[in-house]
């Protein structure tokens, strides 16, 4: 429940339900660390830092736990603690990326410029075409001195990640510096269009918090996930796109990832586009029922009826007892013009709905325009 919870963003309810956990068990290193996250997710530090120790204490060598309060240890601006967490990180997982950005993160705070600039360049070895590990070594180089190289680090990360806004601008900015006046032009019209995201108002402000969430831990699929939606929402599609793309590319096996990702795009009706979310969502689990349905629906949308209805008797065959499943399939062979097969289907599915629910109501509308069709 916690980490669902977390997931969804609901950050007082995950800490109840963390809490709740730790009722029962308190030796739990993992319930300890998910009410952490829900703690510094809602700004709670010291919170966060107090259940992670306890978490330490009955798992001490575990690297995500020392990566976890290191990071929160540099928020407080403890520094010496930090480093001595996140060096303690290294050792037990040296090939672990986030913990050399967190390093460089550190380095760069604490003015040690060539350390932060060697953990970055590491972080984005470990974990290559990631535009936060591209953005942090853009920041070390800048601090370094090496205004060129870190303006291609800043084109690399805007350019992996569309929406990135922070990028664009120091890429606009260096750009300038360098009389790259195209480039500056062209990152900063990118930036200005991101900042008038939602006519204003509160909506640049939740696209920033959105993406500190990606600069915290750049791996969760569902960081990416959250800011695709809140750029679909606004009508940014090619920006909403770019995230989708990277939440699926670090979640491949999610089939419910890919179907919502779907979804959202059908919502917004990118049919063509949720459609390839669906098929990748089919071939991860091929008895997925709702994406097989809503990959019938948007080609029934799109006028693909006889590709609509191999779907349909794809999701029908994995829950032949499913009510909703009977209704799409028969309404479809009814606009296909397949009067009777539409009548047999819709009979059988209105038998499976339950009596007085608006399903039923649906199937009896059209039972009876596919018998005036056929009366006709």
């Amino acid at each position: 429940d916690a980490k669902g919870l977390l997931e969804s963003k609901r950050f007082p309810e995950a800490a109840a339900a963390a809490a709740a956990g730790l009722a029962l068990d308190s030796t739990s290193a993992g319930l300890n660390n998910l009410l952490a996250s829900a703690e510094a997710s809602q700004g709670r530090y010291q919170a966060a830092t107090k259940a992670l120790e306890r978490a330490l204490r009955h798992e001490p060598d575990s690297a995500i736990l020392h990566l976890n309060l290191g990071a929160i240890y540099i928020k407080l601006g403890q520094f010496g603690r930090a480093e001595a967490t996140l060096k303690r990180a290294l050792e037990l997982e040296p090939e672990r990326p986030s913990v050399h950005r967190r390093l460089s993160e550190l380095y760069l705070a604490t003015e040690r410029p060539k350390a932060a600039v060697a953990a970055a360049r590491e972080a984005s070895r470990l974990f290559p075409g990631d535009a936060t590990h591209a953005f942090y070594l853009g920041r070390a180089l800048e601090a370094v001195g090496e205004p060129g190289a870190a303006l291609e680090a800043y084109r690399k990360a805007a350019d992996l990640d569309i929406g990135f806004e922070e990028s664009l601008y120091r890429l606009s900015v260096l750009a300038r510096r360098r009389a790259l006046h195209a480039l500056a032009d062209s990152a900063l019209a990118r930036f200005l269009r991101l900042q008038g995201i939602g006519g204003g108002g509160e909506a640049p402000g939740l696209m920033r918090k959105l993406r500190s969430s990606i600069l915290d831990v750049p791996g969760n699929p569902t960081h990416h996930l959250a800011l695709g939606e809140f750029f679909a929402r606004h009508g940014y599609w090619d920006e909403a796109l770019n995230k989708f793309r990277r939440a699926a590319r670090l979640a491949p096996s999610d089939a419910r990832l890919l179907h919502q990702i779907g979804n959202r795009l059908s919502e917004g009706s990118r049919y063509g586009d949720a459609a390839a979310f669906y098929e990748r969502a089919i071939g991860v689990d091929s008895s997925f029922v709702p994406a097989l349905v809503n990959m019938g629906s948007v080609l029934d949308l799109t006028n693909r009826r006889a590709e609509a209805l191999t779907y349909y008797r794809r999701a029908l065959a994995e829950a032949p007892s499913n009510a909703s499943v009977h209704f799409v399939y028969g309404s479809s062979l009814q606009k296909a013009g397949r009067t009777e097969e539409a009548l047999s289907a819709l009979t059988e599915g209105r038998a499976l709905a339950a009596p007085g629910s608006r399903l039923r109501r649906q199937f009896d509308e059209t039972l009876a325009a596919a018998r005036a069709g056929r009366r006709g």
